[in-house]
């Protein structure tokens, strides 16, 4: 369920005992916190890029704090509307690189 998220709420979510919670901000579209039962916890932004729906890592929280995390979903976004594709992007520089 999408809430407005704030420093606050994040801290209080508790682990999960299975599978994982996912919590999407109403301030930034896409932008989902989630957290594993491990108390691993991690930003990503779901967006749709050419038609497919896609999900982008952000980071882990607290390195990136809410505020960071919806600047940096906000660029990503921007990115997917002038037609870049990030996943696509990160994907081609991974196989330069072992090339």
């Amino acid at each position: 369920m999408p809430e407005r998220l704030t420093d606050r709420r994040i801290e209080a979510v508790k682990p999960p005992a299975t599978e994982r919670t996912e919590i999407m901000d109403t301030v930034q579209r896409g932008l989902c916190y989630r957290v594993t039962p491990n108390s691993e916890r991690t930003w990503s932004l779901r967006i749709k890029i050419n038609g497919r729906s896609r999900r982008f890592p952000i980071g882990l929280y607290p390195d990136i704090s809410l505020a960071e995390a919806r600047k940096r979903a906000a660029r990503i976004r921007l990115d997917a509307i002038d037609g870049h594709d990030p996943i696509e992007e990160r994907r081609r520089a991974r196989a330069q690189n072992l090339a």
